[in-house]
């Protein structure tokens, strides 16, 4: 999350679906940027917050696609509060700074039931060319109602 203009008080974020499918508990982001890792262990500054949102789904929510939006509130420097709905950014490529927005608008989230069995493998597993590895998988059942 980014506030334009910079920011010094925190912004309540929460997420809402139009059929009301979930509980939600509404996060804040705390006037200071994050860093973060990227997929190459690289370790990048972002000029805003990460913020976490709980989402809670009711015991007898059927699986479906729901679409969500996520909004942020906050006092702007005037001392009025102000409301907006995430736009998503990304950054189109290495050649150079800038971001630019995505080209479908819609954030969606996936309720679906567990499956009867899970299976964990390490976290990291070496292969080497030419020799038989050994890959150890833990399974564990679920239970849960259906």
């Amino acid at each position: 999350m980014k506030r334009f203009g910079g920011w010094d008080t925190p912004v309540e974020v929460w997420a809402e679906a139009d059929n009301g499918a979930f509980q939600r508990r509404n996060g804040i982001a705390e006037p200071k940027n994050s860093t973060v890792t990227d997929c190459s262990a690289k370790r990048w500054q972002l000029d805003g917050t990460d913020v976490e949102l709980e989402l809670e789904i009711p015991a007898n929510a059927r699986a479906c696609d729901i679409p969500i939006r996520i909004r942020g509130r906050g006092v702007d420097r005037d001392g009025r509060i102000v409301e907006h709905t995430l736009t998503s950014l990304y950054y189109p490529g290495f050649s150079g700074p800038g971001m630019a927005t995505v080209q479908y608008k819609n954030l969606y989230t996936t309720i679906t039931d567990l499956p009867p069995l899970i299976l964990n493998v390490l976290q990291n597993f070496n292969l080497v060319a030419g020799k038989t590895e050994k890959l150890r998988i833990n399974s564990k059942e679920c239970l849960y109602n259906h």
